[in-house]
């Protein structure tokens, strides 16, 4: 995936940036969360996300909540 939590959960985010979600998986993660339902599974997602302008060594990364994504900073890992 191109910058991980940003395209995994649309449906659930307020904001995300558009440019980083892989439109063609949206389907098998409602899938997956479907699934995950109608098993009496808790599917646990991040609630906070480190974002980034740039996926850099040295870029200035700070913490979001995962609903909230920046559209001019991509997420990098689930947050702390």
């Amino acid at each position: 995936m191109a910058a991980w939590p940003t395209p995994s959960w649309p449906h659930r985010a307020t904001r995300w940036a558009p440019p980083l979600l892989e439109k063609d998986q949206i389907d098998t993660v409602k899938g997956y969360l479907e699934t995950a339902k109608a098993n009496g599974v808790e599917l646990l997602l991040p609630i906070d996300t480190v974002v980034a302008p740039t996926f850099a060594a040295d870029a200035p990364a700070t913490v979001v909540p995962s609903s909230e994504l920046p559209t001019d900073q991509m997420g990098l890992d689930i947050g702390p």
